[in-house]
């Protein structure tokens, strides 16, 4: 029997998907780690390396400043 995966983040850009997984990853960060956000970080992991998609160093250092 084959196993058919549902991709959820298919419909976005690559744009909204990764602006979209970072403020998952600052909720997790906020939040602790729930096994439902981790879950939906994984799909977006995923989503992301099938689409190969790279973040601009501008906004990871955003990102990263925003923490601290």
């Amino acid at each position: 029997m084959k196993v058919i995966k549902f991709r959820s983040y298919k419909k976005y850009t690559d744009e909204e998907l990764i602006c979209k997984a970072h403020n998952v990853f600052k909720k997790m960060r906020r939040e602790g780690n729930g096994s439902e956000i981790i879950h939906i970080c994984n799909e977006m992991i995923a989503e992301a390396k099938k689409r190969k998609l790279k973040c601009s160093k501008e906004a990871l250092y955003n990102n990263i400043l925003d923490f601290y």
